[in-house]
């Protein structure tokens, strides 16, 4: 089992390439497997080429990448995600949402992601549960979760339904022209 927090934890006197590996040197693995290994996962999250830079040179969400990188790179049985996206921008969180599921579902890789953003539990989630104070209700599909209020789906839903039909005010002094 590997915990992955929100904050990427990358070891600051370590660069890139070796942080990603470090879980692999743990266990003793060959130099050669470990340069295979951990050349592969960077190219397959974007990171290739950026193996010599330390944490602080790369991007808030090129650190995710390499947290998530180091957590797969042992091939754990459960990856624990903890809000693993919210400290990214919208855009680079999709497009880390996206990755991730996408190497999880190649490798296989049974995940647990906790998350208070409801968009983000419906465009990750396969299996849903909510926990309210301290108790677990799971649910037998994605339907049973949208459909119980307590999660919050129609609320949300609600929300943008009114958004979307409402005419957008502009503050006075900006002009918009429709095209």
């Amino acid at each position: 089992m590997v915990y992955l927090n929100q904050e990427p934890l990358l070891f600051p006197h370590l660069n890139l390439f070796d942080n990603v590996a470090f879980g692999l040197r743990l266990r003793h693995r060959p130099e050669a497997e470990i340069r295979a290994r951990v050349s592969e996962l960077m190219v397959l999250l974007e990171l290739d080429g950026l193996e010599r830079r330390a944490p602080h040179a790369l991007s808030g969400g090129q650190r995710q990448r390499a947290a998530f990188a180091r957590a797969l790179i042992v091939e754990p049985a459960l990856l624990l995600l903890d809000e693993p996206f919210s400290n990214l921008d919208p855009d680079t969180r999709v497009s880390a949402q996206t990755l991730f599921k996408q190497v999880a579902r190649t490798r296989g890789i049974t995940s647990m992601f906790v998350t208070h953003d409801l968009k983000e539990s419906l465009r990750m989630g396969d299996t849903f549960a909510l926990m309210r104070r301290g108790q677990l209700r799971l649910y037998h599909d994605r339907a049973a979760f949208c459909g119980d209020p307590d999660t919050g789906v129609a609320r949300e839903a609600a929300f943008w339904s009114l958004v979307i039909d409402a005419p957008v005010a502009f503050p006075s002094g900006v002009s918009h022209r429709r095209t």
